[in-house]
């Protein structure tokens, strides 16, 4: 039988256990293994007492009681390990899967698996049926609480076959499984590493939960309602101008899941209500319909020069390139791309030699880096008539004219309007 024990916390001792179990204490720890091994030499034969026998060990202890010796230490190991003793056994899905002391450290082991997984608005159960019985069982097999729950939670290990897919290396494969590379090829001697094919099956390992715990419980959140954008068309702005007329506003709104968890981690979730709080407000979007100008049908660009555009509309190099740039050799000719009045004839800053035309409306054309200039301020020009030459001048990386439209000073982007 096992020791009725006191903490004594002046010194320690050896003491031979058998589970949580103290059976007795040894002055000498080579006699107690001794007898041990003489123990499972004599009922080795029988798988029952060997795997009970296995499981007695030494250790020190701060646990006294009496000290015995010889046949006494032996007739007491035997005794703890063979002889029948009164337990609560935890019965998962019909088996008996362990032994503990009574039905209070029973009852203890159940709370202490779902504890974590309590939630206020819901209820936490089992997977599997579990169920509490009186059991007789060699003493060996009973569990402390703290022991039954890391057996719980380290459960058992399954061999689950894994298809190689497209990519896949044998690291990656035994890092999502959390094994080694070395632990994968022990489990598969015949694999070849080096010659993975889609379709290929590996086998893993896989850790059970000898217990499983499920949650079932309902969460509120506020979410977005995402605002749409609505696009109108504006007869105030010219064909190819946009402009937002309204910022969009996402809505609120409350919704509630039910969502599963098992062992705390989330497998499914499914709405159950949902009750809008803001309704969202539409982005506006204003498209021009105006002709560029009123006296043109179709109210389009001409193209100033042929040739490929080097450098779009828009941000380069964190600054942003308010026109276009189309290539060409020095000393194409630039025609107007629309009929208007020459209002700049010269030298620009940065532009070179540039030209700009207004067409009426506060929209101008901006010719920049020419090379030659063939018309005088307040000059009238028509669509497509020849006003200068190619160039390279100003600030420019090449050959190249740099072409602007602005409308009331703002630039957009040409070819919205070519």
């Amino acid at each position: 039988m096992f020791l009725v024990a006191v903490v004594n916390a002046n010194s320690m001792m050896w003491g031979i256990f058998i589970g949580d179990g103290l059976v007795s204490l040894v002055d000498d720890s080579a006699e107690g293994r001794a007898v041990i091994r003489q123990l499972i030499s004599e009922y080795g034969d029988s798988p029952g007492s060997r795997t009970i026998l296995e499981k007695t060990y030494l250790k020190k202890t701060r646990l006294t009681g009496a000290t015995l010796t010889g046949d006494k230490l032996k007739l007491a190991i035997g005794q703890a390990a063979f002889v029948g003793v009164r337990s609560t056994a935890v019965v998962v899905d019909g088996k008996s899967l362990l032994y503990m002391n009574s039905k209070e450290d029973a009852q203890q082991l159940l709370i202490a698996l779902k504890q974590p997984y309590f939630a206020n608005n819901g209820k936490t159960y089992f997977v599997e049926n579990v169920q509490l019985a009186d059991a007789l069982t060699q003493k060996g097999n009973i569990v402390s609480v703290d022991r039954a729950l890391d057996l719980v939670k380290n459960g058992f290990q399954t061999i689950a076959p894994y298809q190689v897919r497209d990519g896949d290396t044998l690291w990656d494969v035994a890092t999502r499984a959390g094994l080694s590379v070395e632990k994968v090829l022990a489990m598969n001697p015949d694999l070849n590493s080096e010659q993975l094919k889609p379709g290929d099956s590996i086998k893993l390992t896989k850790t059970e939960n000898l217990i499983n715990v499920e949650t079932v419980y309902k969460k509120i959140a506020v979410e977005n309602i995402d605002y749409k954008v609505v696009e109108k068309q504006d007869s105030s702005l010219l064909k190819g101008q946009v402009k937002v007329a309204k910022q969009g506003k996402n809505g609120k709104k409350e919704v509630t899941y039910q969502i599963v968890q098992k062992n705390g981690s989330e497998v499914a979730r499914k709405q159950i209500a949902a009750a809008v709080i803001a309704e969202p407000e539409n982005k506006i979007i204003s498209k021009g319909t105006r002709n560029l100008l009123a006296s043109r049908g179709g109210g389009r660009l001409s193209r100033p020069v042929s040739g490929p555009i080097s450098s779009g509309f828009g941000n380069r190099g964190g600054r942003t390139h308010e026109g276009i740039d189309i290539t060409g050799r020095v000393g194409t000719g630039i025609v107007a791309a629309e009929s208007g009045t020459v209002i700049r004839a010269g030298w620009y800053s940065g532009y070179g030699k540039c030209i700009d035309i207004s067409h009426g409306s506060g929209v101008i054309t901006r010719y920049g880096h020419l090379y030659s200039i063939d018309v005088s301020k307040g000059q009238v020009v028509s669509q497509g008539e020849f006003i200068g030459e190619l160039g390279n001048t100003g600030y420019s990386s090449g050959p190249h004219l740099h072409f602007e439209v602005r409308v009331n000073g703002e630039a957009y982007n040409p070819l919205n309007f070519i």
